[in-house]
C-alpha cells in the first residue's frame, strides 16, 4: 500500500514539474517572437462573405448533391465574435507524450486555459450577398498569436432583424439539377443551448497588432452543400417551396451553418 501511495506521489510530482517546464518553455518562445506579448491593443473586425473559386458572387454555387443554386437573399445573425489562442497548447502536448495519466472524462473542455486575444459582444445581421463587409473599428484586444476564432450565430440583432423574419438565418433562391427547378425560401433557428449556437476553432493564424484587421468571410455553399432540394414540401401558391423544420434541406441547413467550412477567417496587418 505505501508503495501504491509512493508511486501516486511521484508520478503526481513528475507531471507538476512538466507542467512547469513546458509552461517556461511556451513563455520563452512567446517572448522570442514578439516583445509586445499580451500588450493593450486595438484591432478592426470586418465581417461578410466571399464567393467560391470561378463563381460571379458568394450567393452562386454548386452542391456536392448536384445542384446548381443561385441565392436572392441569405442574410444571418452572427456575433458575439471571439479571438483565441491556445496558451497551454506546448504544456498539453508534452504532458500527453510524457505523463500518460488516466483523466476523469473522456472528453475535453473547449474553452480551458486558452487566452482570450480579442472580442466583438456585438450581434450584427450580415446581408451575405452585399459586397460590403460590416467593419467594428478600434476594438480592444492584447497583442499576440491567434489561432482559432469563434463565432456565435443564435441571436436577434435590433437593426435588421426582421430581414430575417423571426429566424436567425433567412435565405431565398433557385436550385436546378438537370431538368428539375426549385424556387425555395425559409428560415433557420439554432437552440441557444450550450455549445450548439457556437461555431467553435475556425482556423485563423496570426499575430494579431496594433491596426490588424481580422476578416470573417461567410461561405455560403457550406449551407446547402448536402441538400436534396427534392425533398422540400409541395410549392405554395406562389410556386415556392418553404424550408420546413423537419425537411432535410432544413437539417443540411442547420449542420452546414455550423461548419468549419462555412467559415473563413484571416488576419491582415
Amino acid at each position: 500500500m505505501d508503495g501504491d501511495f509512493m508511486g501516486r506521489r511521484w508520478a503526481m510530482s513528475m507531471e507538476f514539474r512538466i507542467q512547469f517546464i513546458a509552461l517556461a518553455a511556451w513563455m520563452c518562445l512567446s517572448g522570442c517572437e514578439s516583445g509586445t506579448e499580451g500588450r493593450a491593443i486595438h484591432f478592426d473586425l470586418a465581417i461578410g462573405s466571399v464567393a467560391e473559386e470561378g463563381a460571379p458572387g458568394p450567393g452562386v454555387f454548386e452542391t456536392a448533391t448536384g445542384w446548381r443554386v443561385v441565392l436572392d437573399e441569405a442574410r444571418i445573425a452572427l456575433g458575439p465574435v471571439y479571438l483565441y489562442a491556445d496558451s497551454l497548447s506546448l504544456v498539453r502536448g508534452l504532458e500527453r507524450i510524457l505523463v500518460p495519466v488516466a483523466r476523469a472524462h473522456g472528453g475535453t473542455d473547449p474553452y480551458a486555459a486558452r487566452v482570450v486575444r480579442g472580442e466583438m459582444l456585438e450581434v450584427v445581421v450580415l446581408d451575405a450577398l452585399s459586397p460590403e463587409r460590416v467593419i467594428f473599428r478600434a476594438l480592444p484586444g492584447r497583442a499576440g498569436r491567434v489561432e482559432s476564432v469563434r463565432v456565435d450565430l443564435a441571436g436577434l440583432a435590433s437593426d435588421g432583424a426582421a430581414a430575417l423574419r423571426g429566424h436567425d438565418a433567412w435565405v431565398r433562391g433557385i436550385a436546378t439539377r438537370g431538368d428539375e427547378t426549385v424556387s425555395f425560401e425559409g428560415g433557420l433557428d439554432i437552440p441557444e443551448d450550450g455549445l450548439t449556437a457556437n461555431v467553435e476553432g475556425i482556423p485563423c493564424d496570426g499575430f494579431v497588432d496594433d491596426g490588424t484587421t481580422i476578416t470573417i468571410d461567410v461561405r455560403l455553399h457550406a449551407w446547402f452543400d448536402a441538400a436534396d432540394f427534392t425533398r422540400l414540401p409541395p410549392a405554395n401558391t406562389e410556386g415556392v417551396r418553404v424550408i420546413s423544420p423537419d425537411s432535410q434541406v432544413r437539417n443540411a441547413w442547420y449542420l452546414g451553418a455550423r461548419s468549419l467550412g462555412a467559415f473563413a477567417a484571416a488576419l491582415m496587418p
